[in-house]
């Protein structure tokens, strides 16, 4: 947990970083990033009731298609349903590297860009 919690907050230092400075584009004047509640896209939020996920779920999609401008002309049903992920769990043991190091390169390399 305690490499799940720093692989985590380290991420969240980039993140903060980078958001903090690019709000908004400097063109145009929209906004380049929103936030995302991911609990809301879990049955566990909604008490298993389906419906309720259900229609948490579509309207995230919405805003995300909206958002992102994404074109819907050619494919108007393209994301108007929800797929479950297949992929299995990530395994902290599988992997050689030392992610908080990995963390700490990318970080300073971040800095100098911003």
């Amino acid at each position: 947990i305690n490499l799940y919690s720093n692989l985590i907050g380290g991420f969240m230092m980039i993140l903060n970083l980078f958001l903090d400075g690019h709000t908004h584009d400097e063109v145009t004047g929209r906004k380049l990033w929103t936030l995302i509640c991911l609990e809301r896209l879990t049955s566990k939020y909604y008490n298993g009731n389906e419906d309720k996920m259900n229609f948490g779920r579509q309207e995230f999609l919405h805003h995300m298609v909206e958002f992102l401008s994404w074109d819907q002309s050619e494919c108007k049903d393209c994301w108007s349903s929800w797929k479950e992920d297949s992929e299995t769990n990530f395994d902290p043991n599988s992997v050689e590297s030392n992610w908080m190091e990995i963390l700490e390169v990318r970080r300073k390399e971040l800095a100098e860009e911003w």
